[in-house]
């Protein structure tokens, strides 16, 4: 993105004159204190979003949106008057002056043209002056689908005005190998050293980036692991004055470590066809446990059913990310939303149907007859894995 064309646009727009249409607005509501005026603006939100006529939606009447960080100004304490900021997912920073009651009442505070996203992840306040305020854009909360992180804000004036800093360091792309599975960076964490101002670090997906003139150049990334290959998800982070100006930096960090990235360096088929095996094999091994056990009634079977437990676990840890990068691979990118959707929904639907088809299976039939029968779908699993072709994945991908 770039924001040249926006900032000539925001020139011209700041020598336009404004206004509101003069007359009654239709839907102007008497009742209603917050109805809208013709002499002024009315802000809107936040409110309760509507879900009911959603094309496709599951309809919750109501719902919020989703705020990922508050932050407190540590200098006002007294109930009614206390600031506060919040972070929302796509709708900015927004202020209050006058938290915490029912009464409370916010404004959005980055409605600026030359700010190139409102997915905010983290606010933070500088320790040593509460008009300083940080921002991270992006939304690493929730992994690959989200949205990208476009700088770091940073406001000098309570929030009153915005500048982007760090915009060709913390952009929206995360690099990936051609062919291998999309994904997006974000600023999950920014914090200031409580000894020095001009010390800020920012946790991000690729680990921490450091800068020592309050947020203008930026060094990075640094990774806390030797795992520099994988994604490196700052997931907390927090500075402490430990006294004679030393600052101690405690971070949290999201890493796929023992085969993270075995979907990615060996492809879709090679992790789908071996899961599925040990998924049948744990199966087929309880089937043998039921007959074994009827002949030998002191077999020690918790160690047993704790061996098979751990074995199909780790495989379905494996095959859900997997069957997921997959779909991706083949499903054209202005459907992808779409289709992870009904792929989650499916997987959670057969999960619950599942539950009570084989509880009813063991209730009637027996331990043994469910196992047999669960045996037999992950057989036939097993077997249509081997129809993925090699290199599948990648040339689904360019086509797309």
């Amino acid at each position: 993105f770039n924001p040249a064309w926006v900032r000539a646009a925001a020139a011209q727009h700041a020598r336009m004159p404004s206004g509101v249409p003069f007359g009654q607005h239709l839907k102007l509501n008497i009742a209603n204190s917050n109805a809208l005026s013709t002499t002024s603006f009315t802000p809107l939100g936040p409110q309760p979003e509507r879900m009911t006529g959603c094309s496709g939606c599951f309809d919750y009447t109501k719902t919020e949106g989703r705020v990922n960080t508050i932050a407190i100004d540590p200098t006002t304490t007294t109930n009614g008057s206390i600031v506060a900021y919040i972070g929302s997912v796509g709708g900015g920073v927004w202020k209050t002056t006058n938290c915490c009651s029912d009464t409370t009442t916010w404004s959005v505070m980055t409605d600026d043209p030359l700010i190139g996203t409102t997915a905010i992840d983290t606010i933070t306040i500088d320790p040593s002056d509460h008009n300083k305020i940080y921002a991270g854009t992006g939304d690493l909360n929730y992994g690959s689908f989200s949205m990208g992180s476009q700088g770091i804000l940073k406001s000098a004036d309570a929030g009153a005005t915005w500048a982007v800093l760090g915009a060709d360091i913390f952009g929206p792309s995360y690099t990936e190998p051609p062919g291998q599975f999309p994904q997006y960076n974000a600023v999950g964490k920014v914090r200031v050293d409580p000894n020095n101002s001009n010390n800020v670090v920012a946790g991000t997906k690729k680990g921490l980036y450091f800068s020592y003139d309050g947020g203008v150049n930026w060094t990075g990334p640094c990774t806390t692991n030797s795992f520099s290959t994988q994604r490196q998800d700052i997931t907390g982070l927090e500075l402490t004055n430990m006294g004679g100006g030393v600052t101690r930096i405690i971070a949290a960090v999201g890493v796929r470590v023992v085969g993270g990235n075995l979907i990615d360096t060996r492809g879709r088929r090679a992790v789908i066809i071996p899961c599925t095996f040990i998924m049948a094999a744990s199966a087929g091994l309880l089937v043998a446990l039921t007959f074994f056990v009827s002949s030998h009634a002191d077999f020690p079977v918790v160690p047993f059913l704790f061996l098979t437990g751990l074995l199909a676990g780790s495989a379905h840890g494996f095959l859900y990310p997997a069957l997921a990068a997959l779909l991706m691979d083949v499903t054209p990118e202005a459907r992808r939303g779409g289709a992870v959707g009904i792929f989650s929904a499916v997987f959670l639907v057969g999960t619950a149907l599942g539950s009570i088809v084989f509880g009813q299976i063991a209730h009637r039939l027996g331990y043994r007859v469910m196992w047999s029968v669960l045996t037999v779908l992950l057989v036939a699993g097993f077997a249509l894995s081997f129809r993925l072709r090699v290199g599948h994945a990648r040339r689904a991908t360019r086509a797309s």
